[in-house]
């Protein structure tokens, strides 16, 4: 006769073999429930206040830092001294870019590259170069297909009308190539991970300096040269290979700046564990709370954590200290 119990216990074995073999570990309670959960911790010297600012996009001048503040919906260029200590800010947009003479470049809501200095807030809108104000791709559409709307022409997939855009696209690389190209001395897309292909740039757009003036370019260009052989297609930016980039501010480097033992864990436990994996293999992770002791020039604070790493930086000066949770962001800390 089948017995329904020892199948039971058995298939529960099975289980709990095999969750131990994929790193299953048993849990327990919060050992400090009252206990301050960090960003607050219990200190008689020590707060914490929310400090805006990315670690990786702090730009060094002479006398000041330049940060780029993310708050919320809200993009500021906060200038610092070498304390971390606010000076003055200026609001600016994603898809930046930190000039050597102070000038911070931007998109605006409109697609238009503005620049701000962060001392005078002087403020400059830089015109779209001219040869992107002729319309020369869609008029080129409208001498291939005259018969045809040109928003709806946009919008087809046929092979037809793709071989029209590619002769359109082709007649508007070789312009760019003959007419554009030769005046420009640099350049830069303005996006940290701006990429060229596909005919159009994954970023702001693109700051232009000429002998003439400084322009930009629109963030998408219908030109493209069709390589047959390979069946691709050659951007207009292969064109800039040989034409140097704008220069860059040196950033300020946290790495160089990270204290390593003012920080030290005094207790741990096991909350719960999380699993990752795919449809074939599957594995779990501890999460931890781990209770740690924070000790900086003799001043003392203690908090717990749930699941987060901590790095601790000081400020160029080294009078100021930042701490950056992985989950919860940087705080700076300030003596009660």
């Amino acid at each position: 006769m089948f017995n329904f119990k020892y199948f039971y216990i058995l298939c529960l074995s099975i289980v709990c073999i095999a969750f131990t073999s994929c790193g299953y570990n048993s849990t327990e309670e919060d050992k400090y429930p009252e206990m301050a959960e960090f960003p607050k911790v219990e200190s008689d010297e020590l707060y914490l206040e929310r400090f805006y600012i990315g670690l990786n996009e702090i730009y060094m001048f002479d006398k000041e830092l330049v940060a780029i503040s993310f708050n919320d919906t809200q993009i500021y260029a906060i200038t610092m001294d070498h304390n971390f200590l606010k000076i003055d800010s200026v609001k600016i947009s994603s898809y930046y870019y930190v000039a050597p003479d102070g000038f911070i470049y931007y998109k605006n809501l409109k697609d238009i590259i503005e620049k701000v200095h962060y001392k005078t807030k002087e403020h400059v809108t830089l015109e779209l170069h001219p040869f992107f104000v002729q319309g020369l791709y869609q008029k080129k559409l409208k001498e291939l297909a005259p018969e045809l709307n040109f928003n709806e022409f946009e919008k087809s997939t046929s092979r037809l009308k793709d071989s029209i855009r590619d002769l359109a696209a082709q007649y508007h690389f070789d312009e760019f190539k003959k007419s554009l190209v030769p005046d420009i001395n640099g350049f830069l897309n303005i996006d940290n991970n701006a990429y060229r292909t596909h005919g159009y740039t994954k970023s702001g757009g693109t700051i232009i300096t000429t002998d003439y003036g400084e322009f930009y370019m629109p963030k998408e260009i219908n030109a493209h040269q069709w390589h047959k052989e390979f069946q691709s297609r050659i951007t207009a930016f292969a064109l800039f290979e040989n034409i140097p980039e704008l220069p860059r501010v040196i950033k300020w480097s946290y790495s160089d700046h990270i204290v390593t033992d003012a920080l030290a864990v005094f207790d741990e436990v096991i909350i719960d564990n999380k699993s990752y994996g795919n449809h074939y293999a599957f594995s779990f992770y501890p999460v931890y709370y781990r209770y740690i002791d924070l000790e900086l020039e003799d001043k003392t604070a203690r908090f717990k954590a749930y699941d987060s790493g901590f790095t601790i930086v000081k400020s160029p000066t080294g009078n100021n200290y930042i701490i950056c949770s992985d989950k919860e962001g940087c705080f700076s800390i300030h003596t009660k």
